[in-house]
């Protein structure tokens, strides 16, 4: 029998009642229906195992959902070799765990590894290209003195900047970010953002999954509270953070006055 699609809402990257469940038999997302608009900053909160990466890894491309729909542009996902390397190009995300990301030894290997090993533009097929666009990325983060140094040296904190330029560097118009402020100090939480701001204001669609309700207060344009999940709540980043019977709720904690 074959099951009309439905229409895609407006957005980037957009998905309609998407459910995933894993081979335990657990539901680790429940009907979720998102959409991303084009240079929008968006904060998925909610308490450890509410769904937050699951529902990264969903829009990102590399978990496909059990049932629903998601839509890049307008287009389903149909799991085709020719649409994951679309979804590949367009969409970049930064893991939880940076470890898991950082491939290369030198910091500026790993930060082009993408681009030579995953079919870049056409701007960046020379080396001489790939070259001039990791330094811009690493000068833009404020990590230009690590480019020669060995990834094992680098601070955690380093490291991350590191992985995110990763992504920069291949100029994605979505950034997912999972937990981006773990184990960051104050400093490095500040960086981040400012980094963030820079690229929303570059037309890029920004996500990141995190339970830190200051640094999303102080970031997010849009806040979206998912519990055990599901999206418990959708809107502008005060009317939800200002809401603290809704955080109760969702085991989050009230943001704290003072942001960075």
């Amino acid at each position: 029998m074959c099951h009309e699609l439905p229409t895609p809402m407006h957005g980037v990257l957009v998905t309609h009642k998407v459910s995933v469940r894993f081979d335990d038999a657990r539901l680790a997302l429940d009907r979720v229906s998102l959409s991303l608009a084009r240079g929008e900053r968006v904060a998925l909160l909610g308490a450890n195992g509410s769904g937050k990466t699951t529902c990264l890894s969903v829009l990102a491309g590399v978990l496909a959902p059990t049932t629903g729909v998601v839509w890049l542009h307008g287009e389903p996902a149909d799991r085709s070799a020719s649409q994951q390397r679309r979804w590949r190009t367009t969409i970049g995300m930064v893991l939880a765990d940076v470890d898991d990301q950082l491939i290369a030894p030198i910091v500026r290997d790993d930060v082009a590894f993408g681009i030579r090993n995953a079919g870049a533009r056409a701007d960046a097929v020379t080396e001489s290209a790939i070259n001039r666009r990791v330094e811009y990325v690493l000068e833009q983060l404020g990590i230009a003195s690590l480019a020669d140094r060995a990834i094992h040296t680098l601070s955690l904190g380093e490291r991350r900047r590191v992985a995110v330029a990763g992504v920069l560097v291949m100029q994605p118009e979505v950034i997912l970010l999972d937990e981006p402020t773990a184990n960051l100090d104050r400093r490095a939480r500040t960086a981040l953002r400012e980094l963030l701001e820079r690229a929303s204001a570059d037309e890029r669609t920004v996500c990141l999954a995190t339970h830190d309700t200051t640094f999303a207060k102080g970031w997010a344009t849009r806040i979206v509270v998912l519990e055990q999940g599901r999206v418990l709540a959708d809107g502008p980043t005060d009317a939800i953070l200002n809401n603290l019977a809704l955080l109760s709720r969702a085991e989050l904690d009230a943001p704290r006055m003072r942001v960075g």
